[in-house]
């Protein structure tokens, strides 16, 4: 028998799926190679438009998250004014699904950002887990981290990262960030083109969102990212 690329199951000769973890699966040579389904977005479910609302749980355009941190209303959307080196998640409570695409758009205006989206993020004890995938300009690089949060902790685990790729711009013009997801496979889409396929069974039913903040170290020299808004939308089948 031979052995799936992912958790390196044993996988009976002509089964198409691993029985552990469930990765589609084709032979290649002497070895089993994955195979992932095409994920499409479908019709929007949730759509926030940041040139007339506020953030998810926020009652105005205008917030303080820190002294060193903060949004402000923006003619293109909520312009935010990050100080110290920490990436905020805004989720919305109100739409936990577990098949959907999460995509937000930004304009970043200074070196030193990080822009992402937010997925299946649900309750677990008394902590939070869930997907997140922050792209950062500067090093054109995406990173996609399953995220565990409790209290003022947070730790993650990386499951993907994607260097020097083409399709991640660099800091200045307008940029959409997605995360696709349907079942155990997690798509990377920046600017509509696809950056990453991923298989990662981990996370099910939970809210979708977006997070942005700085990679540099705290200064007195502000980074600032234009975040235009986000959607949800669902997973054709």
């Amino acid at each position: 028998m031979l052995a799936c690329p992912y958790c390196k199951t044993e996988v009976p000769t002509g089964e198409r799926f691993c029985p552990a973890c469930l990765l589609g699966l084709r032979v290649e040579g002497d070895a089993l190679a994955p195979v992932f389904p095409t994920i499409t977005p479908g019709r929007t479910l949730y759509e926030a438009d940041f040139r007339t609302s506020p953030p998810p749980r926020y009652p105005s355009r205008a917030h303080a998250m820190s002294p060193r941190m903060r949004f402000d209303p923006h003619e293109g959307g909520l312009l935010f004014t990050l100080l110290e080196p920490r990436t905020p998640t805004f989720p919305n409570p109100d739409v936990e699904l577990r098949d959907a695409c999460v995509r937000a758009r930004f304009t970043v205006l200074d070196p030193g950002a990080r822009i992402g989206v937010v997925a299946r993020r649900s309750a677990l004890a008394e902590g939070r887990v869930g997907y997140a995938l922050d792209v950062t300009p500067d090093r054109n690089e995406a990173w996609l981290k399953r995220v565990f949060e409790a209290n003022a902790h947070a730790d993650s685990t990386t499951v993907a990262i994607r260097k020097g790729h083409a399709g991640i711009p660099a800091p200045g013009p307008t940029t959409d960030v997605e995360l696709r997801l349907l079942g155990p496979t997690i798509q990377i889409v920046v600017d509509g083109a696809l950056v990453a396929t991923h298989h990662d069974p981990h996370y099910g039913v939970g809210a979708f969102g977006f997070r942005v903040g700085r990679e540099t170290e705290a200064s007195d020299v502000p980074v600032r990212v234009v975040c235009h808004g986000f959607d949800v939308r669902e997973v054709i089948r």
